[in-house]
Parts: C-alpha cells; sequence; structure tokens
C-alpha cells in the first residue's frame, strides 16, 4: 500500500525544506553574482563576507536560483575552511543538502548532511551556540529523512531519535512535534501502527499547544494513512479532505499536493476512479511547477493504478514505466517496489507473462535488498536501545526518588531518637545544627562574593582580549590609512606649488620627498606579515626609484645600492629612512654640474653584531668648505643631525671628491 510513505515522508520533507517559486535567467543570474561579488570587495574582511553569504544563501535558496546559490555556496565554504570556522561550515554544508535534497539529487544530500554534523563536533565548546546546535538537529533530521527515501529505515531511525534529543535539550516545541512526526512515520512505514500513533498523538500535543494548524492537518494525514493501510478508506478520506481544506486556506502548495495524491488513491481504492482524476492532475501540475522530481514519481504512480482501475491499461504500463524511471534515478525504493508490483500485474492481465514475470523478479531484488530480516533486525535493535535507555532514565529517577523518601525517614527516626533521649540533647544537637548553618551560611555568601569578583574580572578580562589576529587586521589598516592621509597631504602640496612662485618651488619639493619616504614605509608595513620586520632592501630601493622620478636630473648618474641588513624594525627605520631621504635629495640637486659623466650616488648599509654602519655620499662637486661645520644652520643639516641624535648614532661627513656620510649607531630595543 503506497499512501502511507506517501504521506509521512513528503509531509516531513515539505516541514522541513520550504521552497518558494521562480526562476530567473542565466543573464540575470551573472549580474546578481557580479553585483554581489562587487558588495563583497567592499567589505572589510573575509570574515564580513562570510557573514553576510551566510545570510544571502536562504533568499537564493527560497527563490530556487541555484546558480546564484551554488556560487555563494561555494565562495563560502572556500572561505570557512580557509578561516577554520567550522560553525560556518557546519551551516554550508547543511544549505548544500537541502539544494541536493530538492532538486533530488540524494546522495549528494547525504554525503553533505553527514559533513554538517561531522564538522559540528569539530566546534569548540565556546563556540557551539544553541543556533549551531540548532543546525546540528536539521542535519540529523535531514539525514533521516534521505536515509528514510533511499530505503535504510533503521539508520532514518537512528538519525531522527539523534535530532529529538537535541531539539529536547533546546526546549525547542516546534521541531520537537516534527521530531515526533518524523519517528511516527518511521515506525508506520514498518506497520508498527501503534508506536506510530503514540508519536503522532505526541506530535498532535505540541502542535495544538502551538495553535499551528498546518500541524494538525499533517497529523490527519498521518491518521489517514495507518487507516487506509488498514483499509477504511472512507475515514482516510475524510481525514485527507480535512487536512486539504486547512492547506488550501494557507495557501501551501506541497502540502495540497500531498494530500490531494491521498485523496486520488483513495477514491481509486473505493472503486470511484473517475472522481480521482482532477486531484492527479492538479497535484501533477503544483509537482511540475515546482520542478518536484520525486513528487513527479509519486503522482505518476498514483496515475498508473488510476488507469488500470479504468481499464487503461497502455496509459498505465507508460505512468509506471515513467515512474520507475524517475525513481531509480532518485533512489526511492518504495515507489520503485511499488510501481514494478504494479506493473508486474498489469503484463499478467495482458498475458504478457515472460516481461509480468522479469518485474516480478525485480521486485523481488529490490524487496530482498531493502526489506530483509537484517534491516528489521537493525531497527528493532535501535528501537529497544532507544527504550532501554528511556526505561534506564525513569529508573535513576525513581531511585533517587525512593532514596530521598529513605533520607527523609532517616532523618525522622533520628529526630524521634533525639526526643526520647531527652530535651537537653536536641538542644545540643539544634546549637550544633545551628553554628554549622552559620558556618555554612558565611561559606556561601563569601563564596557568591567570590564567584561574582571573579565573573566581574573574567568579563572585563573578555571585553579587553583581542586576538593576536584582530590586532594585526588593525594594525595592517592603520598603517593602511596612514599612508592613504600621508598621499593625500603629498597631492595638496603638489597642488599648492603648482600655484605658488617659482623661486619656492624646491621647498614644496622637499617636503614632498620627506613624506614620500614616510608614506613608503607604512605601505611596507601594510603589505608586510610581520610588523616587527621590514625588509630593508625593498623600502630603500623604492625610496631612491621615488626620489630619481621626484629630481629629473639632465646628468647621467650612477646609483651603487648595497644594503647587507634583511629586516629593521619601525622604529629604527622610520628616522634612518628619512636621513638617507634627505642626504641623497641634496646630491641630486646640488652636487653635480654639467659634467655628463662620472655622476655617482651610493648607498651602503652593513652590519657587526648589534652595530650597523651606514655609508652614502656621491662623487659630485662637493659642499662648501665654509659649511663643513656640523652646526650649520641649514635646515636639510639640521634635519641629517637630529635624525642621527634619534637614532643614538655616530655622524661624520667628510668632503673628498664628493660629500660622504657616515652614521654608525646600535639597534633600537
Amino acid at each position: 500500500m503506497y499512501l502511507k510513505i506517501n504521506a509521512f515522508m513528503k509531509i516531513a520533507i515539505c516541514l522541513f525544506l520550504i521552497v518558494l517559486h521562480g526562476q530567473t535567467s542565466f543573464a540575470q543570474n551573472q549580474s546578481t553574482i557580479d553585483s554581489l561579488e562587487t558588495i563583497f570587495k567592499k567589505l572589510d574582511n573575509k570574515h564580513a563576507v562570510l557573514i553576510n553569504i551566510e545570510q544571502q544563501m536562504p533568499f537564493y535558496f527560497g527563490t530556487r536560483n541555484f546558480e546564484v546559490f551554488d556560487h555563494l555556496n561555494k565562495k563560502g565554504l572556500e572561505l570557512a575552511t580557509e578561516l577554520k570556522i567550522d560553525s560556518s561550515l557546519v551551516k554550508l554544508y547543511v544549505f548544500k543538502g537541502n539544494k541536493g535534497y530538492v532538486t533530488g539529487n540524494f546522495k549528494q544530500a547525504k554525503t553533505n548532511y553527514l559533513l554538517a554534523i561531522e564538522m559540528a563536533g569539530n566546534v569548540a565548546i565556546e563556540s557551539y551556540t544553541n543556533n549551531i546546535k540548532s543546525t546540528e538537529g536539521r542535519a540529523y533530521n535531514n539525514l533521516g529523512l534521505v536515509n528514510g527515501m533511499l530505503g535504510y529505515t533503521h539508520l532514518s531511525l537512528q538519525n531522527n531519535l539523534s535530532a529529538l534529543q537535541i531539539f529536547k535539550e533546546l526546549n525547542d516545541s516546534a521541531r520537537i512535534a516534527i521530531g515526533y512526526l518524523n519517528i511516527g512515520a518511521l515506525y508506520a512505514s514498518e506497520d508498527k501502527n501503534k508506536q506510530a500513533e503514540e508519536y503522532f498523538s505526541n506530535s498532535l500535543t505540541y502542535y495544538e499547544a502551538l495553535n499551528n494548524m498546518t500541524g494538525v492537518a499533517n497529523n490527519r494525514i498521518n491518521l489517514g494513512a495507518i487507516a487506509a493501510e488498514n483499509k477504511d478508506y472512507t475515514n482516510a478520506l475524510e481525514e485527507f479532505k480535512m487536512a486539504l481544506e486547512v492547506y488550501e486556506q494557507a495557501n501551501k502548495k506541497e502540502y495540497r499536493a500531498i494530500a490531494m495524491t491521498n485523496i486520488a488513491e483513495c477514491y481509486v481504492y473505493l472503486g470511484l476512479p473517475e472522481s480521482a482524476r482532477n486531484y492527479l492532475e492538479d497535484t501533477y501540475n503544483i509537482y511540475s511547477e515546482l520542478q518536484d522530481s520525486s513528487g513527479i514519481a509519486e503522482i505518476l504512480f498514483t496515475f498508473g493504478i488510476y488507469h488500470n482501475a479504468i481499464n487503461e491499461p497502455a496509459k498505465a504500463e507508460k505512468a509506471l514505466l515513467k515512474a520507475i524511471a524517475i525513481s531509480s534515478k532518485l533512489g526511492m525504493v518504495k515507489i520503485q517496489l511499488d510501481a514494478t508490483e504494479a506493473l508486474s500485474k498489469i503484463y499478467a492481465q495482458k498475458h504478457n507473462y515472460k516481461l509480468a514475470y522479469g518485474y516480478l523478479r525485480y521486485f523481488d531484488s529490490l524487496n530482498t535488498k531493502y526489506n530483509t530480516d537484517d534491516i528489521k533486525k537493525r531497527f528493532s535493535l535501535i528501537e529497544e536501545q532507544y527504550e532501554e535507555e528511556t526505561r534506564q532514565k525513569e529508573a535513576a529517577l525513581k531511585e533517587l526518588e525512593i532514596n530521598t523518601i529513605s533520607d527523609k525517614l532517616k532523618y525522622n527516626q533520628i529526630l524521634s531518637t533525639l526526643s526520647i533521649s531527652g530535651f537537653l540533647l536536641i538542644i545540643v544537637f539544634i546549637i550544633i545544627l545551628f553554628r554549622k548553618y552559620k558556618l555554612e551560611t558565611r561559606i556561601k555568601i563569601q563564596l557568591e562574593k567570590t564567584n561574582h569578583e571573579l565573573e566581574r574580572i573574567n568579563n572585563e578580562y573578555q571585553q579587553t582580549l583581542i586576538s593576536k589576529k584582530e590586532k594585526d587586521i588593525l594594525l595592517k589598516e592603520i598603517h593602511h590609512r596612514v599612508k592613504n592621509n600621508l598621499q593625500i597631504i603629498n597631492s595638496l602640496l603638489r597642488f599648492q606649488a603648482q600655484k605658488s612662485p617659482e623661486n619656492s618651488q624646491s621647498i614644496f619639493q622637499d617636503l614632498q620627498s620627506r613624506i614620500t619616504a614616510m608614506s613608503l614605509l607604512h605601505d611596507q608595513l601594510y603589505m608586510t606579515k610581520d610588523f616587527s620586520k621590514i625588509d630593508v632592501g625593498d623600502y630603500f630601493t623604492q625610496l631612491i626609484n621615488n626620489l630619481k622620478s621626484a629630481f629629473s636630473n639632465t646628468q647621467i648618474i650612477d646609483f651603487d645600492i648595497k644594503i647587507n641588513v634583511d629586516f629593521l624594525d619601525l622604529d629604527t627605520l622610520h628616522p634612518l629612512g628619512l636621513l638617507v631621504n634627505e642626504i641623497i635629495s641634496n646630491s641630486l640637486k646640488y652636487a653635480f654640474s654639467d659634467n655628463p659623466t662620472k655622476n655617482k650616488i651610493y648607498l651602503y648599509l652593513d652590519r657587526s653584531g648589534n652595530d650597523f654602519i651606514l655609508k652614502t655620499g656621491d662623487t659630485g662637486k662637493g659642499i662648501d668648505k665654509r659649511q663643513i661645520s656640523l652646526n650649520t644652520g641649514s635646515i636639510g643639516f639640521e634635519l641629517i643631525n637630529n635624525l642621527s641624535e634619534q637614532l643614538d648614532g655616530k655622524l661624520t661627513r667628510t668632503v673628498d671628491k664628493g660629500t660622504h656620510y657616515q652614521l654608525k649607531f646600535s639597534k633600537q630595543m
């Protein structure tokens, strides 16, 4: 009898996989993807992109825009894997499993639900929120639905019991109701109607408390299916029609299709096939609109038994063959079994015993594979284990209650003995108890104060605690913004220089070169992964290239740069860079006459232990001998002296076939 599995499993599916309608073109999808990528590029960091993806995905799943959905899911999984955020992986794998389910790819759905459960087990305790726990429960529930559709009822029962336990721990009444309904469906599929009705009754109680009329109607579908299984088609039809009325008022297309399929089958089995036709056609249209392959397979089977009932064997054969093809592709064992059995009977009626026998053998092979004694034993074993666990919990509670009563009796006996022993002994005992009580009260008050203080300290610590990664991100952002601000200042100076007299251009040029030196340093810091180490060679190479561009010179100048120090920290490289910038700027501006050859600027940096030696200068005409003193009033010379003092270094300057500087300093601590 197919009625039962159709009602139970499809109801359970609709409860967890709400599917809306709407299709979009490829061009629209690509435009949407491009827009989303633009939004992602504007976000501050990868964590923000991942959060945005998790917020966007339910909409594109609900509208069945799977092209955009797949793009978001793939990007989200890549980011969550890169950032090692297991909680996000749980949600994303459940999303991917749901997509596999609604598109009929049950094996893909099962794989992703299993991955979601595995990731949930990897989530750190402090990150295992109720939201993640609920998502894990949905993964177990949906995995149970998949295993049920694939014929693995023992695995489905185990999955659904795990889901129900999680929902009970969360006190989630709506999902507890669904859990009871799913488990009831499994018991019904195993012809255990008594247990099924018990679970349906629990589900109904929750739905009535929630005033959820759709949930109440779902249980009417289930009760109708049990009545149909017992061949009480009249009562079954009444239950199905009452449920259909609720679904129509709530505009629930998926549920309407389930109810109408069962109504049509009832009419066929009652010998009123003509009354079934309109229901069948409406149901087929709904499943086609939703592109629900599993639903189409189910209604094709119902069309098959309908056509056979009105003596149209050719149409019945065609519908059943299509149902077998689709259900085989999707792995829907129950439909394969029922359609194969029905087709075998049709061929026998047509006296085509060869095909009848062939489909009968196919039916037996499927039945042997999925309805084996081993599967039934496993189902019963899981049921027994769950019942035994429940009994043990109840026994533990009873034992605790008995122990409590026993303790009270012993306490009364002690009081009775004390009263017999005399009033004096009672007073002594009361005094002892009172002192003990006062001591315990003082200890309790002190513990509470200590706990409050610890809690306060912990809260303050948590509020001030920032991870190293977050600090690095903040520092990168700071250096990036400092660099941008320096570039803006440079642009303003360039603009002001263009509007200033010719004789003041060199002043603006000097200021711009100094700001560029600082900007380069912050750019290096923004690009580096370790703020304590900056690549010295890269920094000076970029600095000199910028100076060459800024001070265009008609002479041919050779640059000799030898940097034998790999890394320096910010506190050292900042003044050192400004000092080098000042010296080389002076060389480019003043050192060389019109002589086109033998012009050279050099920069050497070596290290000896904790000491550094910087040598830089040129082969130009040299500065005026009268200004050789280091105490000259020139701004440039004064800046060079101040920067060398900032480095705690010893600076010497000589004029011999050019101007030459040597700075010896130690590493800044």
